[in-house]
């Protein structure tokens, strides 16, 4: 039953890397990262500290970094629309 769910898994994996590609779908361990930390916060009743604010603050950095579009490209796409 475990390896049907696993496959069924990569196969969705896969399609979704051929849908929105490698660098979209690489944003996905961001908020995995994310929802883990808030479920250990609001399941576990575990203590948010210093080192896992810092951790999170990184993290959500990361995020921004990456999913940010270069200023190159917002300027073809708006020339583009006009």
């Amino acid at each position: 039953m475990f390896s049907c769910a696993d496959t069924l898994g990569k196969i969705t994996l896969v399609t979704l890397v051929a849908y929105a590609g490698p660098v979209f779908t690489s944003q996905k361990a961001y908020t995995v990262a994310l929802g883990g930390v808030i479920w250990s916060i609001l399941l576990l009743n575990e203590v948010f500290s210093l080192s896992s604010t810092i951790a999170l603050a990184l993290i959500c950095a990361g995020l921004y970094f990456v999913a940010k579009k270069p200023v190159s490209e917002s300027l073809l796409e708006r020339a583009v629309t006009d």
